[in-house]
């Protein structure tokens, strides 16, 4: 069976023509018909039960056409994609990541991905929010993912709404009796789910780089929405360090201090298992998961095809399901399915 047999095929079913067909093919009548005879002999089955001028396509040949529609449309994409890639070779993609986000697997991963898949070497930026805004409006970085409120769509570059991340803490399990007293005991432990409001006066430990600190903590104060009541936040370097310090923290009954890890999933943030001693909580507010949406900010000068090829190895690495692409309802610059809450800093506006 060959690729071109398939394509004369398509065509006779969408005009039903052998004549229409030929002359959208560029192919002489009895040559069309020659391949078609061809065809059915390899599959040893009809395709076509004619009446004298005229014909029907056959159950076989309705099954043959349905999946040789995606087959041929598949093999186009592949070779777009290939002539892409190759095209596309040598030319930087210089993308800003948050200083959250992970630094160990992740730029290995998604290098190796973003160049087989786009042809376009990676090169990756970490910073605050404020300095990959700085970045992107220079032109130092042609694109980079931050939080969906950072700023509002624009003319100037695409916005691409991925994934929405849910914001979850770890705490000492000797702290879960306390976490919920007064509460149903049972309906702690076997629902791994906080509220916000419970965490009111505790230390907060946070994971980022010391020159992201203040930048992080305001960015947290407007996500979780705590009145923190003499709590405070405190810099860790690593999510293994917070770890161990929260499995070095001694309870004392009579003046009790409660610390909580933050622990945002954001992308490949390659925290792995809990530890045995420590227990995850979702965190809630107001009954509703607290969650960290993310999106990908992209000058015009990358071009759609990669944005899109980017924002699918994004997804994947997010751990979340399907592609950009496919999202019915997906536009550049307003592909969310609910409304957007308003940017942080309505004032910014990259230049052209």
């Amino acid at each position: 069976m060959q690729l071109m047999q398939l394509r004369y095929f398509i065509a006779i079913v969408d005009k039903h023509s052998f004549t229409e067909a030929a002359r959208e093919c560029f192919v002489t009548q009895p040559n069309l018909s020659q391949h078609m005879r061809a065809l059915e002999k390899e599959l040893n089955v009809p395709l076509f039960i004619r009446h004298g001028r005229s014909f029907e396509v056959t159950p076989a040949g309705k099954l043959l056409y349905q999946r040789a529609l995606q087959l041929v449309h598949d093999i186009d994409n592949l070779v777009v994609q290939v002539q892409r890639v190759n095209r596309n070779l040598g030319s930087p993609l210089r993308l800003g990541l948050l200083s959250s986000m992970d630094k160990g697997a992740l730029p290995q991963v998604l290098t190796e991905q973003v160049l087989n898949r786009t042809g376009l070497e990676l090169e990756l930026f970490y910073g605050s929010h404020d300095e990959l805004y700085d970045l992107f409006g220079n032109s130092s970085i042609n694109a980079f993912i931050s939080d969906e409120r950072r700023l509002a769509a624009s003319p100037s570059f695409n916005k691409v709404h991925l994934f929405a991340t849910k914001l979850q803490v770890e705490l000492p399990k000797s702290w879960e009796a306390k976490l919920w007293e007064g509460t149903s005991w049972e309906a702690g432990p076997r629902k791994p789910k906080l509220e916000v409001s419970q965490l009111s006066g505790a230390t907060l430990l946070l994971p980022c780089e010391s020159e992201h600190f203040e930048d992080e903590c305001h960015a947290l104060e407007q996500l979780i929405h705590l009145e923190k009541k003499g709590g405070h936040y405190q810099l860790v370097p690593s999510l293994s360090e917070g770890r161990r310090l929260l499995q070095q923290q001694i309870v004392s009954t009579e003046q009790p201090e409660l610390c909580a890890l933050l622990v945002d999933k954001s992308l490949l943030k390659g925290e792995h298992e809990t530890p045995a001693k420590l227990s995850r909580y979702e965190l809630l507010h107001q009954g509703k998961a607290i969650k960290r949406r993310l999106c990908c900010y992209a000058r015009k000068n990358l071009g759609l095809a990669e944005l899109d090829e980017l924002c699918t190895i994004l997804l994947e690495l997010g751990a979340k399901q399907g592609s950009v692409a496919a999202q019915s309802s997906y536009d550049y610059d307003h592909a969310e399915l609910e409304p957007s809450p308003e940017p942080s800093f309505t004032e910014h506006s990259i230049p052209l």
